[in-house]
């Protein structure tokens, strides 16, 4: 886990959705909590798609965003084909959740780092854009029962809160 990362303030990024929207993390969650799924290397995917599959189905209403970040103005002349392809695999109803960040994707390295690995970052944002909980070591049923229990220890906090 990067240092600093738990109890910090996600920076401010923007990104194009697939959807052609743009969105600024942490602010576009609206006040809610959500979960980022950050991703530096085409190689992520397969873990993407697992923490994808459990949280879709363990917490159906929990917003939560594909983050492709590239760290490299080599991409720059070829976006436009690596949104198309993008669009051509990802279902339309998913299009708004999957925010490609170009000109922040080191922004978010820098804060989260990056271990080299193939795994997904895993990140869950409270409804101020505080890391409550992150992962980066790659998709286990114990670490996402362990997402979905810091997910609701955030919503007693805030039911707690509003009294």
């Amino acid at each position: 886990m990067a240092a600093g990362v738990l109890g910090a303030r996600f920076p401010t990024v923007h990104g194009i959705a697939l959807s052609h929207d743009d969105v600024v993390f942490p602010d576009d969650l609206a006040g809610d909590s959500g979960v980022l799924l950050v991703g530096f290397r085409r190689g992520m995917q397969a873990d993407m798609d697992q923490w994808l599959d459990y949280l879709w189905r363990n917490s159906p209403d929990l917003h939560v965003y594909e983050v492709p970040c590239m760290l490299s103005n080599i991409w720059r002349p070829v976006i436009h084909a690596l949104e198309s392809a993008m669009r051509a695999i990802v279902p339309h109803r998913l299009w708004p959740k999957v925010v490609n960040v170009y000109d922040h994707g080191c922004r978010v390295r820098d804060f989260i780092g990056d271990n080299g690995s193939v795994h997904a970052h895993v990140i869950l944002i409270d409804e101020k854009g505080i890391v409550r909980w992150f992962d980066a070591d790659g998709f286990s049923d114990e670490r996402a029962a362990e997402l979905i229990s810091s997910l609701a220890a955030l919503s007693d906090q805030a039911r707690a809160a509003a009294g």
